[in-house]
């Protein structure tokens, strides 16, 4: 990624931040931070404060300065990050998105309404592959370095409930995506994705601009968190399936009550698959060796690990 696109994907995040007219000091962090991975200078920061405001740099300006879909990509996922650093998007934050979304058209892009189909029969042993093969996934994630592991996390468990949709005919986009996992409430899936994106603003997007690192890292609390993270994972796509399979149709506080059972049964399930998900650490640490993240994000979002 070059120079010129790291400080347009900068403007943006900075006119994201200014969508709502409001001030608020946990999307100025975000933005600051992913200057620091950027390695960009606090005069550097300052200056495009100053380009912002003064209106020298626009959203058109800016987004024209982006030539590589993995740049258009990651400026939207970035914007997105800062104007939810404060909590749940405004209706100027949303217009702020949508108008950057058409301008960007990034290169992972969902269609932009769900598109229902006539339903698939799923064998139930596809299914547990397919569980299995992103808990796995999934878990392995958790034992890499902080930021490939933190920021692909959470896409690719998105990524299992879209494929999960798609074998039951059901298309769906980001919006549908997230309105499973806010309807399953504090505990379930938004739970999770509030800690990732905690943990993606908090220091992840520090390491953007960087490597990756040569070897699996040793993570404090690893063996716990990789548990869990598998757990999540498996017990997600359960739900999911069963959700999407009744057509919408079980009720999702149910859903939400049958996800916190599932998890606590995948963490005992977990300890099985150990030696699995350590080589695939070690396998996603050599295949991710010098990549940028967004290439990361790429690979996995488009089953290529």
């Amino acid at each position: 990624m070059t120079p010129t696109e790291q400080r347009a994907i900068l403007s943006l995040s900075l006119l994201a931040a200014f969508a709502d007219d409001a001030k608020d000091e946990r999307e100025h962090a975000a933005i600051r931070r992913t200057a620091e991975g950027f390695q960009m200078t606090a005069v550097d920061l300052a200056e495009a404060y100053q380009s912002v405001l003064t209106k020298q740099t626009t959203l058109e300006s800016a987004v024209a300065e982006l030539t590589s879909p993995d740049a258009k990509t990651l400026a939207y996922e970035i914007a997105l990050c800062v104007c939810e650093a404060s909590g749940p998007s405004v209706p100027a934050e949303l217009a702020f998105l949508k108008t950057l979304h058409a301008a960007l058209q990034p290169a992972e892009a969902a269609p932009e309404a769900p598109v229902e189909t006539t339903p698939l029969v799923v064998a139930a042993g596809d299914l547990e592959s397919l569980l299995l093969k992103y808990s796995v996934l999934a878990a392995a994630l958790e034992l890499l370095p902080q930021t490939a592991g933190s920021l692909a996390i959470i896409p690719t468990q998105m990524k299992l409930v879209y494929d999960i949709g798609q074998r039951h005919g059901i298309a769906l986009d980001r919006k549908s995506l997230r309105d499973f996992a806010a309807a399953l409430g504090i505990g379930a899936v938004s739970q999770v994705i509030e800690t990732g994106m905690r943990r993606i603003l908090s220091g992840v997007l520090g390491g953007l601009g960087g490597e990756t690192g040569e070897t699996v890292g040793n993570v404090t609390g690893g063996i716990a968190g990789t548990a869990l993270t598998f757990a999540t994972t498996y017990a997600l796509g359960t739900v999911a399936d069963r959700y999407y399979a009744s057509g919408r149709q079980i009720d999702l506080p149910m859903l939400k009550e049958e996800f916190s059972k599932l998890v606590e049964k995948a963490k005992v399930m977990q300890s099985q698959y150990g030696t699995e998900i350590s080589n695939k650490a070690k396998e996603l640490s050599e295949k991710f060796k010098g990549m940028e993240i967004s290439k990361i994000l790429s690979g996995l979002l488009q089953g290529k690990v």
